[in-house]
């Protein structure tokens, strides 16, 4: 039997093997009956969750996937009768097991719940289990075994997610915030097994929570500065709460309710002790406390709403209250101002301009009068206050005769007015004063939207009711502003219009007076097609007021008083035709500023050209697009513009003006009704020179005007003067000779000073004194502009006068310093060396030739940074220093490498690039080292040339841990060599790269001459304006003889070993970065990385970059070079820092070398003060 006990199963298996089982009532495992092993090897195998419960104490065997089921009181459960184990659940467990010892029918249930103690305390557990009974031989059930699927996580999140959707569900509908609170308590309420009791605390106007649903237990409000409340409003959105006075209902939890970082209220929740209180439980109220503040916000909001609605309502009704009371007070001015008016036009004496002027006076009364009485009328229809007249009228009559006094000023603007009236069969009862404005609204929209074609009105008969339409084939409608055409103050936004004139309130008296009558109003457009307004009345006088209907009408009719608000008219009625031409106005006197006036409004426009031009020319257009083509056309002095315009309003006018080159400097005044600070500035900010508001005196508009063509005048002034002086700056600087910088100085000075022959005295630093001849002294007000010049041109003859004389001395010293080229058996060298012609450009190229032992020599060029004496010194030092290493030893690499440790240990810190050539004249042996020089120009004596770009290093004098490599190759019998600096290959009109390819041509074109006559032609490469800087050439032949084989491949080795060899890229790579040092001697930065292998055209970028930088006349330089993993493009940035005199204005950079950069270079983000090791 030994044979069949369990032999695996995990940390069960284990422990059912080394249990002494002979103490139980089990006995020994080689004892257990078959039925029993079995199942034990079914529990221990399986990886579902399985005990077996054995004889009439159910002792347990189960699995490790069972083990979480039993929690902490395994292992101590194994073998132990069932009853101590799961005392807490026996009532429940008990009559399941035997319910299947003693029927043997097997049990199965889904989600069967259990009160289980698995941590310390009695759990709420959910689980699917499945008891089968496990028969004896005999046939009877020895035991029980059970497949159990804990399922209390899924159990509780349902749960919790349908407690949470009533929530949901139950808040949306309400609309205060105390309906939220009940119905979040009500919800809650219901869900006991997740929260016990629930309160909901709503914060008051006193920084307090108050219970918004009454309980029994809980207090009704916590005051504020309460501990309690601090601690259930504090950080966090669940709070656990302890002690009174929440403790005595059981553990509980206070969710902050929050809108944003304002706290709403507290919702306080009863938590269930047989639930973990982490986890999904916490998860669960913080969901719950984001919908119940997401209700509450909305409650808040619509709270928020339904009060401001009430405050607009009440506000609305004091406004119409006020208005309808205000009706005397708005109409007597209004009738003492047209009376007098009247009775001064029927004057026979008045002459035609005072004639002119009052009738533009009385046409605006009205208009205001007008207007006056559309609000008034409005006010008076809110307030219900309205009082009509309803008389039977001959509807098709009346309407033609309304329309008819529209009909000149529709024809005037090129438009035409058709009636189409059928009679009707039977009066309609109007208000004769409403109907009028009905008709006059719907006429003038029409007039003011239509730019072609016509206007229709129609009136006929359909059933029982009258239909008038009034149809126009104007600009039309947008779908979208159709269902708002009759809201009160609403304006279609965008819709062209002969102007901008209006209250927004037409429409919608129009429909108002229209509903008092019992008919209604519609409106039907297309865009860009045209607008029908259909009117639709009732016959009879039912469905009116009784009191208020006539049994018989009155006479009625328009006079002209009624017609004089309408516009004038004439050819200013259209906007769109005026406002292509302009029309010019002046008082027949010559003047010099010219007025540009915009304005839509006829009799505005008429007005400021009569106050403007007695004094100035005045042009008038009526909108803003005929302005900008004026102004472009015209350049006025000033544009004075309304900013309210149809089509291009006056700020939009403002734009395009300051937009437009031609009209960018153009004085602006801009004219507006709007007044107030906000409104001033945004004018301003435009671009406006000016901004009046309206209305304003003759004497105020006059007045202002002349302040802007003042300061117009006294602006292109000062920008002529700053022109010119910019220029002759420029002309003096670039003036090489002093007859140049004064015959530039007169000429400027003369147009400074706004007076020919303007005396200009020049005074220098050491009393020179320059006076071309004596003139008229200009004014006071020139005196800065020339005293401006006469230091710039002082400062440029002082200039001319030291670098000429540095020049000189630097030349002699250089062409001093350079040494005799020796002669040499089997080769040929020449050297040449030319200076430049700019002073500021001279003393820094050298080049040397050096016997060693044996047959080698050693060539040498190179350029010191920085120009003039402190150069050519510096030249001597280095050139002195190198021969001596070279001397010692003449490999290149190694000389390089103890010069750049000599210079950059100097407290002066010489720089220079330097190129150092080691040759053996018997075996042809080539090997040399490049510190930041023009690389080397090989021309085999089969007349290909090339370049050797091996070996390249940062200058010397950059970073004292350089370590400078050899590369090698071979030269053949009549192959030559050219050493250059870069004054041969650098041009302003070129780059770098340029020149090199013309010097490597002429090269080979010239390679017929003898060595001394190529050097000459190449000389030719510099012309006369390109020799700003000088040029040093060396040149090297090796004479015929026997071929000598060998390597000619390039190979690169280091100072010290041949085993390392790295690649010029490579050389390059540590030159770039700041850690290659550290790299080679073993010890790596931690923020060093690996880097890719530059392209020798990025590792020459990078040289040129340092040249460039190391030329700066400040003390330090830093420099930082970045180069990313990947090989393409691999040299991404390089940047330079200088520190030092801020002041100090470095030299002009050498184009070359800046072109250089800028081919190979890509620009990236500076990074912040990059720095080099020491």
């Amino acid at each position: 039997m030994q044979k069949e006990t369990p032999s695996s199963g995990g940390e069960m298996g284990s422990r059912i093997r080394e249990h002494d089982w002979g103490s139980t009532p089990l006995g020994p495992m080689d004892r257990w009956p078959a039925p029993l092993r079995g199942a034990v090897d079914i529990a221990l195998s399986s990886g579902m969750q399985i005990v077996v419960f054995w004889g009439p104490d159910y002792l347990p065997l189960y699995n490790d996937a069972y083990i979480p089921t039993i929690g902490d009181k395994h292992p101590a459960a194994l073998g132990r009768p069932a009853v101590e184990n799961w005392r807490e659940t026996w009532d429940v467990l008990r009559p399941l097991l035997d319910g299947v010892r003693e029927t043997g029918e097997p049990f199965w249930a889904r989600d069967h719940p259990f009160l289980l103690v698995r941590h310390g305390f009695l759990e709420q557990t959910y689980f699917d289990v499945s008891y089968s009974p496990v028969r004896l031989d005999d046939g009877t059930v020895g035991g029980v075994l059970c497949l159990v699927s804990e399922t209390t996580g899924r159990v509780l999140a349902e749960r919790r997610l349908r407690t949470l959707s009533r929530v949901g569900v139950a808040a949306s509908g309400a609309v205060t915030r105390r309906e939220v609170a009940r119905a979040v308590v009500s919800v809650l309420g219901e869900a006991g097994d997740d929260v016990p009791f629930a309160l909901v605390y709503l914060m008051d106007d006193d920084g307090g929570l108050r219970l918004a649903v009454p309980h029994d237990t809980a207090p009704d409000r916590i005051q504020a500065g309460d501990d309690l409340l601090r601690s259930m409003t504090g950080a966090g959105s669940v709070t656990e709460l302890s002690g009174e006075p929440f403790g005595a209902s059981g553990p509980a939890v206070a969710l902050s309710l929050t809108s944003g970082a304002r706290v709403l209220g507290v919702l306080v929740c009863g938590t269930n002790p047989m639930l973990q209180a982490r986890g999904p439980y916490q998860e669960f109220f913080e969901v719950l406390a984001a919908g119940a503040s997401r209700a509450l916000s909305a409650a808040e909001a619509h709270e928020h709403e339904r009060r401001r609605t009430r405050d607009l309502a009440e506000l609305d009704n004091a406004k119409t209250a006020f208005f309808a009371n205000i009706s005397h007070e708005l109409r007597t001015p209004l009738a003492l101002i047209l009376g007098p008016l009247q009775e001064l036009l029927e004057d026979p004496s008045l002459g035609s301009e005072q004639h002119t002027v009052l009738r533009t006076a009385r046409r605006n009364a009205m208009r205001l009068l007008t207007l006056v009485n559309d609000v008034l009328d409005f006010t008076s229809v809110d307030s219900g206050r309205t009082r009509a007249r309803y008389q039977p009228t001959d509807l098709a009559a009346q309407t033609a005769e309304l329309a008819g006094v529209f009909r000149s000023s529709v024809e005037s603007v090129g438009l035409t007015l058709r009636m189409e009236v059928e009679p009707l069969p039977e009066p309609v009862h109007l208000d004769r004063h409403m109907w009028e404005r009905i008709v006059f609204n719907l006429l003038s929209n029409a007039l003011k939207h239509t730019f072609a074609g016509g206007v229709t009105v129609g009136v006929r008969s359909a059933e029982n009711h009258a239909v008038v339409t009034v149809s126009d084939t104007g600009v039309g409608i947008p779908d979208h502003e159709i269902p708002n055409l009759f809201e009160r103050f609403h304006r279609v936004s965008g819709s062209p219009s002969r102007s901008l004139e209006g209250t927004g309130i037409g429409l919608a008296l129009a429909r108002e007076l229209i509903a008092l009558h019992g008919g209604r109003i519609e409106a039907d457009s297309r865009l860009g097609e045209g607008t029908t307004f259909t009117i639709t009345l009732p016959y009879g006088s039912a469905h009116l007021p009784q009191d208020q209907v006539a049994d018989a009408a009155t006479p009625y009719g328009t006079g002209p008083g009624e017609r004089l608000w309408l516009p004038v008219p004439d050819e200013r009625a259209d906007g769109r035709a005026t406002g292509g031409t302009a029309a010019e106005h002046s008082a027949g006197r010559p003047a010099v500023e010219r007025i540009l006036v915009a304005d839509d409004n006829a009799d505005l426009r008429e007005y400021l050209v009569r106050l403007l031009s007695p004094h100035w020319t005045v042009t008038a257009v009526a909108d803003g697009a005929a302005a900008l083509n004026a102004a472009r056309e015209q350049n006025p002095d000033l544009v004075i513009a309304d900013v309210m315009m149809p089509g291009m309003d006056g700020l939009e006018l403002v734009r395009r003006l300051r937009a437009d080159p031609g009209t960018r400097s153009v004085s602006i005044m801009l004219l507006s009704a709007r007044a107030g600070k906000e409104e001033s500035l945004t004018g301003l900010t435009a671009g406006a020179d000016e901004y009046l508001v309206k209305p304003f005196s003759a004497r105020e508009l006059l007045t202002r005007v002349r302040g802007v063509l003042r300061l117009t005048a006294t602006r292109s002034r000062h920008n002529r003067q700053l022109r010119e002086l910019t220029d002759a700056a420029l002309a003096i600087n670039e003036a090489s000779s002093e007859p140049e910088v004064l015959a530039l100085t007169e000429k400027y000075g003369r147009l400074l000073a706004d007076s020919p022959g303007a005396k200009v005295t020049l005074t220098s630093g050491d009393g020179l004194r320059v006076e071309p001849a004596n003139a008229a002294v200009p004014g006071v007000g020139d005196d800065t502009v020339l005293r401006q010049l006469a230091q710039l041109t002082a400062a440029r003859l002082e200039n001319l006068k030291r670098l000429e004389l540095e020049h000189r001395i630097a030349t002699t010293l250089q062409l001093a310093l350079l040494p005799e080229v020796p002669r040499i058996s089997g080769a040929e060298i020449v050297g040449r060396y030319r200076p430049g012609n700019d002073e500021s450009s001279v003393g820094g190229d050298w080049y040397d030739v050096i016997r060693v032992s044996g047959d080698e020599v050693v060539l040498v060029i190179g350029d010191i940074v920085g120009k003039g004496v402190k150069a050519a010194a510096t030249m001597g030092r280095m050139r002195n220093a190198l021969r001596a290493y070279a001397l010692e030893d003449p490999d290149p690499g190694r000389t390089l490498s103890r010069l750049n440790r000599m210079t950059a240990g100097r407290y002066d810190r010489m720089h220079g690039t330097v190129l150092c050539v080691r040759l053996s004249l018997s075996t042809g042996r080539l090997q040399y080292s490049n510190a930041g020089h023009p690389p080397v120009l090989i021309c085999r004596a089969d007349g290909k040339a090339d370049y050797l770009d091996g070996a390249l290093a940062p200058l010397v004098g950059a970073l004292p841990s350089t370590v400078f490599t050899t590369a090698e190759t071979r030269l053949e019998p009549g192959d030559r060599l050219l050493l250059y600096t870069d004054g041969i290959v650098e041009k302003r009109s070129a780059d770098i790269l340029s020149g090199m390819a013309r010097l490597r041509s002429e090269m080979v074109k010239a390679a017929g001459l003898d060595l001394d006559a190529q050097l000459e032609s190449l000389l030719t490469l510099v012309g006369d304006e390109d020799t700003r800087d000088d040029v040093a050439l060396l040149g090297f032949a090796l004479a015929g003889g026997e071929s000598r084989p060998g390597q000619s491949a390039d190979t690169s080795r280091t100072n010290s070993s041949k085993e390392n060899r790295p690649s010029p890229s490579e050389s390059a790579s540590r030159f770039s970065d700041p850690m290659a040092s550290a790299g080679r001697s073993g010890k790596r930065s931690p923020n060093s990385r690996s880097v890719m292998k530059p392209s020798p055209s990025a590792s020459m970028a990078a040289n040129a970059c340092f040249s460039s930088a190391s030329r700066s006349p400040v003390g330090s330089v830093d420099m930082m070079v970045r180069l990313p993993r990947r090989p393409v493009n691999a040299l991404r940035s390089i940047s330079r820092q200088l520190t030092g005199d801020p002041s100090t204005e470095p030299p002009a950079p050498k184009y070359g070398l800046l072109s250089l950069i800028g081919r190979f270079a890509v620009p990236v983000p500076s990074p912040r003060k990059p720095r080099l090791p020491p």
